[in-house]
């Protein structure tokens, strides 16, 4: 008999990346919960049933209910923050620029889509109910509307222009959210282009004011 040489099998090796792949799986479904049902939706058998995962098996990932919301605020707003972050470390463009794109990038994907607006809603719904997800809104809020508040200033010195630039940053960002908030009330109010419009004559407004 002629003998057979076996080749040792090989124990999978189970990558680093697996553990985060199924917490960003994990998080996915969260998103999932809010588009389909807004902060309702997010209960953690509704959660578990979307990912395919055990209470058990989410517990391993999260520290709790309050964890999930607060990994899962941090994920949908990543995305903007990285954008504002680019925009705003954007040497070659002037201030004046950097708020148009800011503006812009406010009023189409992948930020402004009819999923992540209903989500964002739901999560700022939990926002007033949930302290640490609160104290991180605030926390991204404030670096949002101090750079708003920076890059007018600096537009307003250009051009020779006395204004209150906090308050200025908080009527932009303010008329940004509430056209967040009307459009997911009623789509057929106006299109995405005419919010981004609404912004950028507040914008010329406030710095054609002497």
């Amino acid at each position: 008999m002629s003998s057979v040489t076996k080749i040792p099998s090989k124990k999978p090796k189970f990558s680093r990346v697996e553990p985060e792949a199924r917490r960003k799986l994990i998080i996915e479904a969260t998103i999932k919960c809010l588009a389909k049902q807004g902060s309702n939706g997010i209960t953690i058998d509704n959660i578990c049933s979307e990912a395919g995962v055990s209470r058990s098996l989410l517990n391993h990932y999260f520290d709790g209910k309050e964890d999930l919301i607060l990994q899962t605020y941090m994920q949908v707003s990543e995305g903007f923050l990285i954008q504002t972050k680019n925009i705003v470390s954007n040497e070659d463009i002037s201030s004046y620029e950097k708020l148009k794109t800011i503006i812009k990038v406010s009023f189409e994907p992948p930020i402004f889509t009819e999923e992540q607006v209903i989500v964002w809603l739901g999560l700022m719904n939990l926002v007033r109910t949930d302290p640490q997800l609160k104290k991180t809104d605030s926390q991204l809020y404030n670096r949002y509307r101090f750079n708003i508040a920076s890059m007018i200033t600096h537009v307003a010195e250009e051009r020779g222009i006395h204004l209150n630039a906090t308050r200025a940053a908080i009527g932009l960002s303010a008329q940004i959210d509430g056209l967040w908030l009307q459009w997911s009330l009623d789509q057929s109010a106006f299109v995405p282009q005419e919010a981004e419009v609404i912004c950028l004559d507040y914008l010329e407004w406030i710095f054609s004011k002497k």
